[in-house]
């Protein structure tokens, strides 16, 4: 299955769905961003953000006397973000192309260096 790739919005309400017990609301939502991740939206704004993803297919929604409950239809693992949609979004997916432009603005020390051979061998190790 190819990953579906999210902001960092979406990866942080994604994550606040994988961790409930059941469907969150918008109001909830909107509560724990704030306690868990430090971020004041208001209810208006957390809403549109969860509508967008509903549209995208990235949650569910499902309508409980007024208010709409919202549900991840992605699972974890099944998301691009972070490091590899940095690379996506910016060197077209090529790890090349980023360790070019990152070398070329600072340079590897010895040990950093050691530690890229090291991955890489264990990379090729596991192929």
């Amino acid at each position: 299955m190819e990953k579906k790739r999210v902001s960092s919005t979406e990866s942080a309400i994604l994550k606040l769905l994988w961790k409930a017990d059941d469907a969150l609301s918008v109001a909830q939502v909107t509560q724990l961003m704030e306690t868990e991740n430090n971020i004041k939206w208001s209810y208006n704004t957390t809403g549109t953000i969860l509508r967008r993803m509903d549209k995208k297919g990235f949650v569910t929604a499902t309508k409980r006397g007024p208010a709409f409950f919202y549900t991840a239809v992605l699972k974890e693992g099944e998301t691009l973000n972070g490091a590899a949609a940095f690379v996506e979004r910016y060197f077209q997916g090529s790890l090349h192309n980023f360790l070019a432009a990152f070398s070329e603005e600072r340079d590897f020390t010895d040990e950093e260096f050691e530690d890229i051979k090291d991955w890489v061998k264990r990379l090729d190790g596991n192929r």
